[in-house]
């Protein structure tokens, strides 16, 4: 190993002192973006849970729903910011360090061809299945066809069931 040369000694110090403060300055940014992320869906999830129990207190004839969706928000440590019926919907928006969520519910869509139709449009991704259903796409497991094996009849005191056990 040669020694250094007159003037750079201690360069590779000062080189590694840099690369470790720019490392800990990404961590810490990257620590403070994952906390907003944290927070933005601690917010989003309390207004999620408020407007569902809104929703639902109002359909059991609750006389204020958003005092329910406040004491929902609360207990799921976010500010209730906003709560307003719409129909027999019920939109609620929360708050987390800052960083709000909003969401809205209300009853389900009647289904075709019931007695009281409902207001609300239905999606149009519930009008098809987005993947086929396993009795289409294996039949064979459905059916029962394939002899797969059940554990219980499978083992027994760590043999095939189809080697004989001396009776104990």
């Amino acid at each position: 190993m040669r020694p250094a040369p007159p003037g750079q000694a201690g360069s590779t110090t000062v080189g590694a002192a840099l690369l470790i403060a720019a490392v800990c300055a990404l961590a810490l940014t990257l620590l403070g973006a994952g906390g907003a992320l944290v927070d933005r869906r601690r917010a989003q999830v309390a207004a999620e849970l408020a407007a569902v129990a809104a929703a639902a207190a109002a359909q059991a004839g609750e006389a204020d729903p958003c005092a329910v969706a406040a004491r929902i928000a609360r207990a799921n440590r976010a500010r209730l910011t906003g709560c307003r019926r719409i129909g027999e919907d019920v939109a609620a928006s929360a708050a987390v360090a800052g960083r709000a969520g909003s969401a809205r519910a209300g009853p389900a869509a009647q289904p075709a061809g019931s007695a009281a139709p409902s207001s609300r449009p239905k999606p149009a991704a519930a009008a098809a299945p987005a993947r086929p259903s396993s009795t289409r796409s294996a039949p064979a497991l459905s059916s029962g066809s394939l002899p797969l094996p059940h554990f219980g009849d499978w083992m027994h005191a760590g043999q095939p069931v189809s080697q004989g056990q001396p009776a104990t």
